[in-house]
């Protein structure tokens, strides 16, 4: 037994679809679309940390230290300076002894992070 006429021979032709119907578009008011980017404008100034450190602006430490702020900076107001300061420290330890943090800062900065003694 065949579906939809499916696997028999012969017989009518289908139905004939009709021809489309226009749509006649209500909402369009005609006007262009714009976008205001004045808010934008201060954040296209702003180097990255990293373009910095390219830019010789800053060094790898520097940039370490920015990158561990704004990757803890949610942390701000959610534990006492001292836990976060603690954290932070720890994250920079991390980041320059443990061998697969090293290889991403070397793939993303070309230079490898050292060993500081102050931490």
């Amino acid at each position: 037994m065949g579906i939809d006429r499916i696997g028999r021979i012969g017989g009518g032709a289908g139905a004939i679809p009709e021809a489309p119907v226009p749509v006649e578009r209500t909402g369009a008011s005609g006007e262009t679309f714009r976008l205001d980017r004045t808010h934008e404008a201060g954040k296209a100034e702003e180097a990255s940390p990293l373009d910095r450190l390219r830019a010789g602006q800053i060094d790898l430490p520097q940039y370490l230290d920015i990158r561990v702020q704004q990757a803890t900076s949610h942390l701000e107001g959610k534990l006492d300076p001292e836990r976060l300061d603690f954290v932070r420290r720890s994250l920079r330890i991390q980041i320059e002894s443990d061998p697969s943090l090293i290889e991403l800062v070397h793939a993303a900065t070309g230079q490898a992070p050292k060993p500081s003694d102050d931490r």
